[in-house]
């Protein structure tokens, strides 16, 4: 911004129109060696001074006309005087209670204008030499006590007027540098800053409790379930807050733009929500155990929970980079590791080994059989679902113990898996690739109970966690 846009001179006399000959404010009220730590100011009285005059300062150009010249009238121009007595008439709190307290036989009644003019008077200029001359005065205009709620340019309206308003009130007329001004105080917004905190419970639930300050320093606490995180390793998404995120941001937001004259909204929002993010992946990882064993399984349910958290602990802590724990170049992915510790897991955890099983009879669905399993005929849900109750049956029998609807449910599972394989393997299935299998059958079908029963049997191989109902669901 040019000198020349600064409108203070056009009622301050200026000598020369060389920018040397300018007053550098900064060389004529340096910030000396003993004022470098005094950023705050001493009193409570000082902060109203500095909170009441900011709002008539933030457009206040001294000399820019006010109303434009009539017949009768002349044009009326921006003064300090004006402003002073503007300012005088809002008889401010502190003005009244500092007459009080030095004069405390007074009656608000009998104070005139004048006086009230000249006290307020003295008050700023005692205020503003203290500031320039005490004070560590650019790191208070670049503090919390200065900037909000204003814009930077609002802002650096308000701290150019104040070293004016000295000459005003000394006489003297002299021109401030503008550029060298503004250059050296390089105001900058506050940029929030957030803290976190943690409180951990055994109970099941989970919040967030956000707020922000003036200074916007946001606050953020999480109230954290141990259990249920121990129970699955999942780390919530970012959906379980935000509702009470949603809540809160847009007025912190509505805060914070005032200080930026261009500032993208979703951007901010992204970035809080990735630093929450964050932060509760820290805190939820810390309550990891050292390493995870797989525990005494009952149900094909159990093997595959078991088989997530393990795939999820190895995810949390692995630092190592050259892993091998997967085949080479098999990829270190969610649906990889989980796929792998459930197929290890019959050696950590073998189902039931504690117990007699039946002997399951596949001999039935081999090629030639009268149940051969074939993907071209519709799938047997229902007679696979009475081997399994039969192999349950046994199974009661032969271990004298009551009925299980999960160990009933592993045997029908077992039974569609190894459907599913000897159908592939009876119509010839190249089991590698989803997408090249339904190409080839297509060209000799398209009977939909053959692609369902194709798409069935990758699901299961490849091990997506599906049940059983929704195996069902999905076919039909």
């Amino acid at each position: 911004m040019s000198q020349r846009r600064f409108p203070h001179h056009s009622i301050i006399q200026i000598n020369t129109n060389t920018t040397e000959n300018l007053f550098d404010w900064f060389q004529a009220y340096p910030i000396n060696i003993q004022n470098q730590n005094q950023v705050q100011f001493s009193t409570s009285f000082s902060l109203q001074v500095l909170d009441f005059i900011k709002p008539f300062l933030q457009n206040f150009y001294p000399g820019r006309i006010q109303k434009n010249e009539t017949t009768n009238q002349q044009n009326t121009k921006n003064n300090f005087n004006e402003l002073l007595n503007n300012m005088t008439l809002q008889k401010p709190q502190f003005l009244t209670e500092f007459i009080y307290q030095n004069t405390p036989n007074i009656q608000l009644t009998n104070i005139s204008h004048n006086y009230l003019l000249l006290t307020l008077r003295d008050i700023l200029s005692n205020f503003i030499t203290v500031l320039f001359t005490k004070l560590n005065y650019k790191k208070i205009f670049h503090s919390h006590y200065f900037l909000p709620p204003h814009s930077i340019s609002k802002c650096f309206q308000i701290a150019i007027i104040l070293p004016v308003y000295i000459f005003f009130l000394h006489n003297k007329y002299k021109t401030i540098n503008y550029t060298k001004f503004s250059e050296d105080l390089d105001l900058k917004p506050i940029q929030m800053t957030l803290h976190f905190s943690t409180i951990f419970n055994d109970t099941n639930s989970l919040s967030i409790k956000i707020k922000n300050d003036t200074k916007y320093n946001i606050y953020i606490t999480f109230d954290i379930s141990t259990k249920n995180f121990l129970k699955t390793f999942y780390i919530p998404s970012f959906k379980t807050y935000r509702t009470p995120f949603d809540k809160w941001f847009p007025k912190f937001f509505n805060s914070y733009q005032k200080q930026f004259t261009h500032i993208n909204e979703q951007k901010v929002y992204n970035f809080i929500k990735y630093q929450i993010i964050t932060f509760l992946t820290i805190e939820l990882k810390k309550l990891l155990p050292i390493s995870y064993s797989f525990p005494k399984i009952n149900s094909l349910q159990e093997r595959t929970t078991a088989s997530i958290k393990a795939s999820l602990h190895h995810i949390y802590t692995c630092t190592n980079d050259e892993c091998n724990i997967l085949p080479q170049n098999t990829p270190h992915t969610f649906h990889n590791l989980t796929s792998f510790y459930f197929q290890n897991s019959f050696k950590f955890s073998p189902i039931f080994s504690n117990y007699i099983y039946p002997n399951l009879d596949f001999s039935i669905f081999k090629q030639h059989q009268s149940s051969a399993a074939t993907f071209t005929k519709p799938f047997p849900f229902k007679t696979l679902k009475q081997f399994a109750q039969i192999a349950e049956q046994q199974f009661i029998q032969l271990n004298s113990i009551s009925t299980n609807s999960k160990r009933e449910s592993f045997f029908y599972y077992t039974y569609i898996k190894y459907y599913l394989n000897l159908a592939a393997k009876n119509d010839n299935i190249n089991n590698s690739n989803l997408k090249n299998t339904l190409q080839k059958t297509f060209t000799k079908t398209t009977d939909p109970h053959t692609f369902a029963q194709i798409m069935a049997y990758f699901d299961i191989i490849q091990f997506s966690n599906t049940p059983i109902s929704e195996l069902q669901f999905k076919y039909y």
